[in-house]
C-alpha cells in the first residue's frame, strides 16, 4: 500500500507542467531571500553574535537593499577591483592614547568632511555604520576602486591574519606585517600611504583596507550583517540616525521604499497607506516623498495609528475626516521643516530625499 502511494506520488510529480514548476521553485526561492533578509544572525561566520530580536519589517527591507545593492556593485565591477575599508574614528590624545569617538553626530560630521577623499580612491561606494560593543563608532566601507587594477592577484592572506592577530594582543609581529605589504599589489600599498597621511587630519585612527577574500554573496551577506549589530548595539541618540550611506551611485540604488514584502501584514499596510494618502490627493508613490519627505512611510504609519484609535472610540463613518485632517497635518510639519532647513542652509530645497544630507552639512 505505501508502495502505491509513493508511487502515486512521484507519479503526480512528475506530469507537473514546466510552468507550474518554474512557478513553485520561485515562490520557495523568494521565501528564502525573506528569510534571510528578516534574519540575519549567521550571515557571516566573522560575526558570531546571536542576537535577542528580529529585523523589523522596516529594518529588513533596509537590509536586504543594502545586500543586493552590495551584490549589484561587485558584480558591476568585478570582485577583483572591490576593496573592503574600515574606518575608525577618533583622535590621538595628549597622552598618546587613542581617544575614540562615540557622538555618532560628530562621527557622521568626520565621516561627511572625509567624502572627498574618499571619492579619490573609490568610483563607487555603499558605507555602513556600525556602533561597537564599547559603544564606539567606526563605519564599513565596500567600495570600487579607481585604478582598474586587480588588487586581490598575490595578496597574502595568511601574513594579514597573522598580524592582525598580533595587533590583537598588543604586539606587532615584524615578519608578517612586512611579508603581506610586500606581496599586495602597488595601487594598494599607495591607498594604504595615503589613508595613513590624511586620515588623522580629517579625525580618524587607524583604517584597514583590502581585497575581497570570499565570494561576492558572502561579503554582501557580512556587509548586511552589520544593520543587526549596530541595531542591536545602539543608544536613543541613534534612533532615525543614518545607517547606510552611498556615493557615486547617482541614485541608482535598490532603496528599500521601491519594493514590499508580500506578506499579509505588509500587503494590509500598503492597502491603508494608499487609502490614506487618497484623501489628500496624493496617488503616486513618488508623491509620498514630495509631499511627506524622506520618512514617509514613517508618518503614514502614525496617521494609520491616529484613525484606527479614533474608529475604535467613535464611528468608521467618520475615519476618511480623521485621515484627512491627519495627513494634512503631516504634510504641514514637513513642509515646515523644509521651510527651516532653506533658512538653515540658505538656499531652496527641491528634493525632499536630501533633508538629512543638508541638516548635517548646515
Amino acid at each position: 500500500m505505501m508502495d502505491h502511494a509513493s508511487g502515486s506520488n512521484a507519479q503526480r510529480r512528475e506530469v507537473l507542467p514546466k510552468e507550474e514548476r518554474d512557478r513553485r521553485a520561485m515562490f520557495a526561492r523568494r521565501r528564502r531571500e525573506i528569510r534571510a533578509a528578516a534574519s540575519l544572525s549567521k550571515s557571516h561566520n566573522s560575526i558570531e553574535c546571536d542576537l535577542p530580536f528580529r529585523l523589523s519589517g522596516s529594518q529588513a527591507k533596509v537590509a536586504y537593499a543594502l545586500r543586493m545593492n552590495c551584490e549589484t556593485l561587485i558584480r558591476d565591477a568585478g570582485i577583483d577591483r572591490v576593496g573592503f575599508l574600515t574606518l575608525t574614528v577618533g583622535d590621538v590624545g595628549t597622552d598618546g592614547r587613542f581617544l575614540q569617538v562615540f557622538d555618532s553626530s560628530e562621527a557622521s560630521r568626520r565621516f561627511n568632511s572625509l567624502r572627498p577623499v574618499l571619492a579619490e580612491l573609490f568610483d563607487r561606494w555603499i558605507v555602513v555604520t556600525e556602533r561597537h560593543k564599547n559603544k564606539a563608532v567606526h563605519f564599513h566601507l565596500l567600495g570600487v576602486m579607481r585604478a582598474k587594477v586587480d588588487i586581490r592577484r598575490g595578496f597574502d592572506w595568511e601574513n594579514f591574519t597573522a598580524a592582525n592577530a598580533a595587533r590583537a594582543r598588543g604586539a606587532v609581529d615584524e615578519r608578517a606585517e612586512l611579508a603581506y605589504s610586500v606581496a599586495a599589489a602597488p595601487v594598494l600599498r599607495d591607498a594604504w600611504r595615503m589613508l595613513r597621511e590624511t586620515l588623522p587630519g580629517y579625525g580618524f585612527g587607524r583604517a584597514e583596507l583590502t581585497p575581497i577574500r570570499k565570494t561576492g554573496e558572502a561579503v554582501a551577506s557580512y556587509v548586511s550583517k552589520y544593520v543587526e549589530k549596530n541595531l542591536f548595539n545602539r543608544l536613543a541618540e541613534d534612533v532615525g540616525k543614518r545607517l547606510v550611506r552611498y556615493g557615486g551611485w547617482n541614485k541608482r540604488q535598490l532603496r528599500p521604499n521601491d519594493f514590499g514584502w508580500g506578506t499579509p501584514g505588509a500587503t494590509a499596510w500598503r492597502k491603508g497607506a494608499q487609502a490614506c494618502a487618497a484623501t489628500v490627493g496624493i496617488t503616486e508613490p513618488e508623491q509620498m516623498a514630495q509631499y511627506l519627505g524622506p520618512r514617509w512611510a514613517w508618518r503614514i504609519s502614525r496617521v494609520m495609528g491616529y484613525v484606527a484609535a479614533q474608529v475604535e472610540k467613535h464611528s468608521v463613518l467618520d475615519s476618511i475626516e480623521w485621515a484627512r485632517a491627519s495627513m494634512r497635518g503631516e504634510m504641514d510639519s514637513c513642509e515646515r521643516r523644509r521651510r527651516d532647513l532653506e533658512s538653515l542652509c540658505g538656499k531652496t530645497i527641491e528634493d525632499h530625499w536630501f533633508f538629512d544630507e543638508i541638516k548635517e552639512a548646515a
